[in-house]
């Protein structure tokens, strides 16, 4: 008896290390929404999603099944990608995307990873997580990678491996 007694105590009282749990709620939720990016004034790509949450206080906004279409350039097309979820500083104006990560650009190169960096001043896009890259018949894969949204010039940081097409 005194055994269940002490149990009974135990569990009932919070320890004193235990913080209570907290969970950061947004300020709004919108359902099938976008949010166009600008640089000065012209749209350069906009980000559709299921869901967007703003958190205002920090100035974030996280968004859920991503697609964020990339405006032609002056020699590209469209570019794509889709993303299982975002999170968009809006200080700062970058975009990180997790998940499933398909980068496809208007020329056909296609880029896959886990996860992205996307600066939208600069239009410069980094990883720190596995890559592939495929284009014309060629596959590029590795860890780590630094580009542009068109993918035109790209570094794979490490591990690097491939395969050439035939001709």
């Amino acid at each position: 008896m005194l055994l269940l007694s002490l149990w009974f105590v135990s569990c009932g009282q919070p320890q004193e290390d235990e913080k209570p749990l907290s969970r950061e709620y947004p300020d709004q939720v919108m359902d099938s929404s976008s949010v166009v990016f600008t640089r000065g004034g012209v749209r350069r790509a906009v980000l559709y999603a299921d869901e967007i949450q703003i958190f205002s206080k920090r100035r974030r906004t996280k968004a859920f099944k991503v697609r964020v279409e990339f405006e032609a350039g002056t020699n590209e097309g469209k570019g794509l990608l889709l993303a299982d979820s975002a999170l968009v500083s809006d200080g700062q104006r970058i975009v990180e995307v997790f998940g499933n990560v398909s980068l496809k650009t208007g020329k056909g190169t296609h880029l896959t990873t886990t996860y992205l960096h996307w600066d939208t001043v600069s239009d410069r896009i980094t990883s720190d997580k596995a890559v592939r890259i495929e284009r014309s018949g060629q596959i590029i894969e590795g860890i780590g990678l630094r580009t542009d949204v068109n993918l035109n010039r790209i570094v794979i940081e490490k591990e690097v491996s491939g395969e050439m097409g035939e001709p």
